[in-house]
């Protein structure tokens, strides 16, 4: 009902130069029914990577957002669901040239918490409380279950499995059309870096392979 109304609502405020945006935000939905913050944060554990759901900018308000939310933020966003992309591709290929070690693989990050299982396992029973409908949960099992994409980097991939580098740039060919995205992903660095494999523990994996993603006309810093 909320969706019927205020969507042509917002459109048309956009058309008369009153919004920067012609359709309903994250912003607008929590503010229309006064969704509680720590509620909010719990649902978005598990949101993709390359979607920016900074809880703190969301609920401070329409015009925090849109300053924060600006153009390097879109483009930042593009470049994230190009490099999300990338390892679905790479990841299908590990699994159908290397499943065994695929599988050890993700069995051994389980038992290190891959899946953050203590935040999980903490919250588990509010969050299901909140939402009857939520079924996968991802928890602490050492058994192999699937993978959480976003919790690995594509660096990481490649020199855990030694990817070709023709399927590398394959990966890449295939996605870094995706609408939104300018700038270019350095996969000659992103190939050959010669990494201190600590930084896959204590860095967000999105943020390591953001580090190879350059603007059309600057460089991204990441902090």
């Amino acid at each position: 009902e909320w969706c019927s109304i205020a969507e042509p609502q917002k459109k048309a405020a956009f058309e008369r130069g009153e919004a920067s945006c012609p359709y309903t935000t994250v912003v607008e939905l929590v503010e229309y029914f006064d969704i509680p913050q720590e509620d909010f944060t719990l649902l978005i554990l598990n949101a993709p990577e390359y979607i920016d759901y900074n809880v703190d900018v969301i609920y401070a308000g329409t015009d925090v957002a849109e300053e924060y939310y600006t153009r390097e933020r879109t483009q930042d966003a593009a470049a994230r669901q190009v490099l999300h992309c990338m390892k679905l591709e790479l990841t299908q290929y590990v699994i159908d040239n290397k499943p065994e070690a695929y599988n050890a693989w993700v069995k051994e990050k389980n038992a290190d918490g891959w899946f953050g299982s203590e935040l999980f396992k903490n919250n588990l029973t509010k969050l299901t409380d909140i939402n009857k409908n939520i079924s996968n949960i991802l928890t602490a099992s050492t058994e192999f279950k699937g993978t959480n994409i976003s919790q690995f980097s594509i660096a990481e991939m490649i020199s855990a499995f030694n990817i070709p580098r023709e399927v590398v740039d394959m990966a890449y060919l295939n996605n870094k059309k995706f609408a939104g995205f300018e700038g270019t992903i350095d996969i000659d660095t992103l190939f050959t870096a010669n990494m201190d494999t600590s930084c896959f523990k204590t860095l967000n994996p999105i943020d390591i392979d953001m580090q190879y993603f350059t603007y059309t006309e600057s460089i991204v810093e990441i902090k």
